[in-house]
Formats: C-alpha cells, sequence, structure tokens
C-alpha cells in the first residue's frame, strides 16, 4: 500500500500522518532516552559530591533538584507534548483538500 503511493513521487495523506505518527513517536522515545541518560548522569554525580561532602548530606539533599517527582513530571510532558503534536498535525492534514 504505502510504496504504490510513492510510484508518482507522493504520498497520500492517509500515508503522510502514517509517517508523521511513526516519526514523531521515535522523536520522542528518543527525547526519553537522553532524560534517562541525564538523571543517571545527575545521579551518579550527586553520589561523588556525597562521597566528597559526607557532613553536607542534608544540603545536597535539598540541591538534588532532579528526584523521581520531578523526572516524572518531565517524562509526562514529553509525553503529552508529543501526543499533542501528533494531533495537531493529524488535525492540520485533514484540512488539505
Amino acid at each position: 500500500m504505502i510504496e504504490e503511493s510513492f510510484e508518482d513521487g507522493y504520498i497520500s495523506k492517509q500515508d503522510a500522518g502514517y509517517f508523521n505518527k511513526r516519526w514523531s513517536i521515535f522523536l520522542y522515545k528518543q527525547f526519553l532516552i537522553l532524560m534517562e541518560d541525564f538523571k543517571k548522569d545527575h545521579e551518579i554525580n550527586f553520589a561523588k559530591l556525597k562521597a566528597i561532602f559526607p557532613e553536607d548530606l542534608e544540603v545536597l539533599d535539598i540541591a538534588d533538584y532532579l528526584g523521581e517527582q520531578q523526572f516524572s513530571h518531565i517524562r509526562k510532558r514529553i509525553l503529552d507534548l508529543g501526543n499533542d503534536a501528533i494531533r495537531n498535525f493529524e488535525n492540520d492534514i485533514r484540512k488539505i483538500v
């Protein structure tokens, strides 16, 4: 089905919607992977600080800005924004004649 629409160099609205959704999902999955990498690096670096400054653990805990709650919030925002982008594209593509 998809290959047939490429014969004349164009793709159908349906195929455009399919490709947009597929690549949008790919993009926000990559953002989630980057966030997980960032969180891991953050945890490693805070562990190093806690090892160097064991007498200041309370202050370091206060300074730790990327806890589970914040990470979950950012993860949810990435998913929400990705889904919004897909919905907006689908709405726009319906308007094409």
